[in-house]
């Protein structure tokens, strides 16, 4: 189930809480962005910036993984709930990157969408360009429509 979240650092914390292994997806393709602190976190968690083969400590150990590089949905092991810091683009990318997801999928909801449409008017090809804006679109659609995660919404889903 998909929750839209405007705290990243509290939300992770209690996904720790619930949930053996927790994937934070912290790599950011607007700029500037809205950074993910992982010093505020109290649980354990893993920072993966080089090597994607870390994320087997995490998937044995448990705990949050902070992933700020790319990872794959292939390099990633299962785990019960990710968070991801920033929006993706369109459904299709949601779903893609939460293919490992057992669990719940909590996205980060922007202040302003700004950031995105300046994104893909920057690095978006101009015959790609329109769908590439209709699908941001649909995605904030989907986004508006998800539950705002809390403790008592996460209890009853």
């Amino acid at each position: 189930m998909i929750f839209k979240t405007y705290d990243m650092e509290h939300t992770a914390q209690f996904l720790a809480m619930r949930n053996a292994r927790v994937f934070v997806r912290s790599r950011y393709r607007n700029h500037p962005a809205i950074r993910f602190r992982p010093r505020m976190l109290t649980s354990p968690y893993w920072i993966v910036r080089q090597r994607v083969n870390e994320m087997a400590k995490w998937s044995a150990a448990g705990g949050i993984c902070v992933a700020q590089v790319g990872v794959t949905w292939r390099d990633l092991p299962e785990h019960e709930a990710q968070l991801l810091c920033e929006c993706p683009f369109s459904v299709k990318q949601l779903e893609r990157r939460c293919k490992r997801t057992t669990g719940k999928v909590v996205v980060y909801y922007p202040p302003t969408w700004e950031l995105h449409v300046w994104s893909l008017l920057r690095f978006a090809k101009p015959e790609k360009l329109r769908r590439a804006l209709l699908a941001l679109r649909h995605m904030i659609v989907v986004l508006d429509k998800a539950p705002i995660f809390t403790p008592r919404v996460f209890r009853h889903a």
